[in-house]
This record gives C-alpha cells, structure tokens and sequence, in this order.
C-alpha cells in the first residue's frame, strides 16, 4: 500500500471519528483543501479510491499433480 493512500485513510478515518477538516489537515500536516479534496472523492469513488479491489480468483496451479487436494 503506499504512503499516498496510507493518508487517503488517514484522513477518512478521521473524519469518521467526528474530527473536522481543521483538526485533520492540522494533525496530519495537510491543507484543508487536502481534507476537503479525499472526502469529496471517497463520496464520490468510495472503495475504488481507497485502492481496495475485489479479490480475484486465484490462477489454477502450475503443477496440478502437486496439488494435495486433487
């Protein structure tokens, strides 16, 4: 994960918890248009902004015969 979407999280985190855009860009040493701007976009993209996907099938085994279960 990297660090741009660590504090995407951050923030929306903290606006869950009931923190304002001036306490949040001020703890986490962003503007508030930066607050402003990552919750905007949560409601807007929610999970796909967050960089969260959904799981994906897993690819079939390369050695099937290695496979216990088969």
């Amino acid at each position: 994960m990297s660090a741009f979407t660590v504090r995407r999280c951050q923030i929306l985190l903290a606006s869950a918890e009931g923190q304002v855009t001036t306490t949040i860009a001020h703890n986490l040493r962003c503007t508030e248009q930066t607050v402003r701007n990552v919750i905007h976009a949560f409601h807007q993209e929610s999970r796909e902004m967050l960089g969260v996907m959904p799981p994906q099938a897993s690819p079939e085994p390369q050695y099937p015969y290695l496979d216990t279960n088969a």
